[in-house]
């Protein structure tokens, strides 16, 4: 987790408290309390997203993108190797920079941006001295790339391997939390507009304000919600996972800072996409102070949501540094299978046990192994018996999700031939024969 305590200066340049830090928690005797903690960086200015993978960890902390290696495993960062992988993030609304850093099944790093803070999103020149800027100002100009991808606002994505960067989709308001389902359709929850949006690549969507950079657009994407709740949303998380009754799955959960709780909406299929209809307000705080804006689904099935916890939700200054909280929120029995390897460390897994985690009713389980595999195809660590074993799964698999869940896999450890991509173009499943038109265009 990243606990940030630079937001005070929304507007007025960091705050240069140098006290921001990224943890780790854990809950040792499985009690649903974390009851270990452990400081893995700090010193970071403005750590405002986090995403674990590559035995390292990935942190958006404006104006930069940076990696940060633990190469040992000792969960302590390797500082002297940290990568500035991109810049260029706008830091004049604290509210609208980059977040919501989220594995995609395409292997790549999907993030966020709100639409009242241009960036222009280049690479410094070289290795740039990254001890000396991950946590100062903007590069200066001769220190940066000439070329850059400009964007106010939308869905963008980084491939951790290719060192590539695009923009996904334009538009929204501040989105905050991104999510796909169980058939790699992205989803979106934004602030102050409405609320849920189903994220198309190359879309252009609806604006709270501004230009499109693209004048010739005469209609953008509206919102696929039917209904409507106060203002600010965010965290949007498709609940995948065994813990909670079925009537839940594939759900989409959201926190809401106004309603001070947690909202869920049903995901209904129409026409290429979906209609979000309310599900129901899940969990309301007695407290006005509660302020959810991230969530996660853990690997136990339970969902967890932060809590800001300050009364004075859009203002300048934050004026309790030492009240943050992060809640679980499980049903009162809960239906998880006890199944084994469920709080083992995927990493010291075997690629069968890994492949086997595909077709694994806990999708926490499967996403993390899969990135695990991608990460061995690319250090050349693939047993040879692996991509085998998945396309097993695709090409007998009865169940679609499974299906696709393998190809996905196989996508990022460059298991496909281009015949058997082909071929896939002709499958009596739509999700799969999407595939490599959408989540893997641009490749």
């Amino acid at each position: 987790m990243a606990e940030n305590k630079d937001y005070e200066s929304r507007g007025a340049g960091f705050s240069n408290s140098g006290d921001s830090r990224i943890l780790i928690l854990e809950d040792t005797d499985g009690d649903g309390v974390a009851d270990s903690q452990k400081v893995f960086m700090e010193g970071l200015a403005f750590p405002a997203a986090i995403a674990v993978g590559f035995d390292g960890v990935f942190i958006g902390a404006p104006p930069n993108l940076i990696f940060v290696p633990d190469k040992n495993g000792d969960d302590e960062a390797d500082l002297d190797d940290i990568q500035i992988l991109l810049t260029g993030w706008g830091i004049r609304d604290r509210h609208e920079t980059l977040n919501s850093l989220h594995w995609g099944p395409d292997g790549w790093l999907y993030g966020l941006q709100g639409f009242a803070t241009p960036s222009k999103i280049r690479k410094p020149k070289g290795d740039g001295d990254a001890k000396l800027y991950y946590h100062k100002d903007p590069f200066p100009e001769d220190l940066l790339e000439k070329d850059g991808v400009d964007i106010n606002g939308g869905v963008w994505r980084y491939h951790p391997v290719k060192d590539r960067f695009e923009v996904v989709a334009h538009g929204f308001s501040n989105p905050w939390g991104i999510d796909y389902d169980a058939k790699g359709q992205l989803l979106m929850t934004a602030c102050v507009i409405p609320h849920l949006w189903h994220v198309v690549p190359g879309g252009i969507y609806h604006r709270q304000g501004g230009q499109h950079f693209n004048p010739f657009v005469y209609e953008d994407i509206k919102t696929i919600a039917n209904h409507s709740h106060r203002s600010a949303h965010g965290g949007a998380r498709v609940y995948q996972s065994d813990a909670f009754p079925k009537e839940e799955q594939g759900r989409i959960f959201m926190a809401n800072i106004h309603e001070h709780g947690v909202l869920s909406d049903i995901l209904i299929p129409k026409g290429s996409g979906y209609e979000g209809k309310h599900g129901d307000e899940f969990m309301m705080a007695n407290n006005a102070q509660w302020v959810g804006f991230s969530m996660e689904i853990g690997p136990d099935g339970g969902l967890y949501a932060l809590d800001w916890h300050d009364a004075d939700i859009c203002g300048k200054e934050v004026l309790n540094e030492e009240t943050g909280r992060i809640f679980r929120i499980m049903p009162e029995k809960s239906l998880a299978q006890d199944f084994p390897g469920r709080y083992s460390d995927l990493n010291k897994m075997t690629d069968a046990q890994l492949v086997a985690l595909q077709t694994n009713t806990s999708d926490w389980h499967a996403r993390r192994a899969r990135g695990i595999l991608h990460k061995r195809a690319v250090n050349k660590k693939l047993d040879s018996k692996t991509n085998p074993a998945l396309k097993l799964i695709f090409t007998k698999d009865k169940n679609p999700d499974w299906r696709l869940r393998a190809m996905w896999t196989l996508h990022q450890t460059g298991g496909f031939t281009e015949k058997e991509l082909i071929n896939s173009l002709s499958d009596k499943d739509p999700y799969i024969r999407l595939g490599p038109s959408n989540c893997f265009a641009k490749i």
